[in-house]
């Protein structure tokens, strides 16, 4: 029996972290070469001395981790509130299970409910897990709450830092403070930068003990910006920041405060009353995570772009990307805003990435059932002149199977799109199930549709994609 050649394998790599213990494992597709790169999480602390993060980076940063955190509440919603009470159930009924079947005798059901006899003794050993699993579901109870005050913090944490960076990049905000010291606390600093330090710290602290309604006014205001966002999004943004003041202070139970606030931002109240206990439901965390997006990294950029002028196209470059992502992960709602507001902004910096947005838009209304919508984005604009990957963009997302191919065949195996973009990017979406965009992929390539298809599904290692702390990253080409 002859050895299985090495294209027909798939590799798994079992990853470790410096102290020798299992971190994670990802599957490969077949290939010679596997390339492991290790990079150091956010965490990890270095004694190394490099040069200073540059403006783009501090910014790109900045929001990139605001991002990632929501992305990581996103994946506790149905993790925590889903399947940690479901295997702690399953767990322990298991156990109960079998303890009864040795020890005891099913009694049968009755009005829905099961019956069954343990020695006393015997129910004294399960009393702990019992206990244990009662405790968990309270806790369970309580979590949608904490995870709602969490994700407002996070927002709350990321707004500081970018005060304190606006304030950084101009210092004329920090010249014109009039922030006072003591003599004796003049003595305690070891030098004027250390005072300037604390000075800056201290109109950070000022303005984060306003409300955020203050905060996004005092960024407007020092940067003669307009920050301004449309009425849902501002009605929604209020009414999550009050319940969360509400879980914080008074375990979710309507006060005069939430009514009146929610009421001056014209929120949707439905039938909301004084004393009325509000709850927190995975499908409400999911929508406060899009709307803490929105709002605070549609902030980010517009402070980014008007900060660091030079470093605009770094930054409409960042917005593409993200509404890029929020598509791949069928975020389509939340994409059409962040993409609007891209298309939307004063003087992007180049038309690529202008039409970049429009078609990522288009195609966002259209994987979201609203053609009619995406059709009228696309036909705004003259396309015959654009590059030929913007025209096979176009193409896909009105379903031209004959113009997909034809411009296929011009690009060839080695033109502007590669391979992989066939297979990834959601605007070939729907044309990749036709049978002749298969037969053109094999055509060009030489390889079946499918096989690449499996290829690139198995080297997915399980949810890395703009996770908060990236580890080590495989890199495979299927070329």
């Amino acid at each position: 029996m002859t050895e299985p050649d090495q294209q027909d394998r798939l590799h798994l790599a079992f990853i470790v972290d410096p102290t020798g213990s299992f971190y994670n494992y990802v599957t490969l597709g077949p290939t010679k070469q596997i390339v492991v790169d290790n990079v150091k999480t956010r965490n990890e602390s270095s004694d190394e001395v490099g040069p200073a993060p540059s403006k783009e980076n501090s910014f790109r940063s900045l929001i990139y981790d605001f991002r990632s955190t929501l992305g990581a509440y996103r994946r506790a919603i149905g993790l925590y509130l889903s399947l940690g009470p479901a295997f702690s159930r399953a767990k322990f009924f298991g156990k109960l299970d079998k303890l009864i079947k040795s020890r005891g005798q099913h009694l049968g059901n009755i009005k829905d409910a099961e019956y069954a006899t343990l020695p006393i003794e015997e129910f004294e050993n399960i009393r702990g897990d019992l206990d244990e699993l009662s405790d968990l579901l309270e806790f369970s109870s309580l979590l949608p709450g904490l995870l709602l005050v969490g994700l407002a913090t996070s927002y709350d944490v990321y707004i500081g830092k970018l005060i304190e960076m606006i304030v950084e990049v101009r210092p004329e905000i920090l010249d014109a403070a009039e922030k006072q010291f003591s003599l004796r606390q003049l003595m305690e600093f070891k030098s004027f930068e250390d005072a300037r330090s604390s000075a800056k710290q201290h109109i950070v602290d000022d303005v984060m003990r306003d409300n955020r309604q203050k905060q996004i006014n005092w960024i407007a205001t020092k940067l003669n910006l307009k920050l301004d966002m449309n009425d849902a999004i501002w009605g929604e943004f209020v009414e999550i920041c009050e319940r969360r003041n509400l879980f914080a202070h008074s375990g979710g139970r309507i006060n005069r405060q939430y009514l009146e606030n929610c009421n001056r931002a014209k929120t949707n109240l439905a039938n909301a009353s004084l004393d009325d206990l509000l709850e927190v439901s995975p499908k409400y965390l999911r929508r406060a995570i899009d709307v803490f997006y929105e709002v605070g990294v549609k902030i980010g950029i517009i402070v980014w772009r008007a900060l660091v002028i030079e470093q605009r196209e770094a930054a409409d470059d960042f917005l593409a990307e993200a509404g890029y992502k929020l598509i791949k992960t069928r975020r389509y709602k939340l994409a059409q805003q962040m993409l609007e507001f891209g298309r939307s902004m004063p003087a992007v910096s180049n038309e690529r990435i202008k039409k970049q947005y429009i078609v990522n838009l288009a195609n966002a209304y259209k994987l979201a059932g609203d053609s009619k919508k995406s059709s009228e984005i696309l036909s705004a604009i003259d396309w015959t002149a654009s590059a030929v990957d913007f025209q096979i963009c176009v193409a896909a997302i009105k379903d031209d199977i004959s113009a997909v191919t034809s411009l296929m065949k011009k690009i060839g195996p080695n033109g502007d799109i590669k391979k992989r973009s066939y297979l990834e990017w959601p605007v070939f979406a729907n044309v990749r199930k036709s049978d002749e965009f298969k037969s053109s992929y094999k055509e060009i390539f030489g390889v079946s549709l499918q096989r690449d298809e499996i290829l690139l599904e198995a080297e997915k290692t399980p949810k890395a994609e703009d996770a908060k702390a990236e580890g080590p990253k495989p890199e495979i080409n299927i070329d």
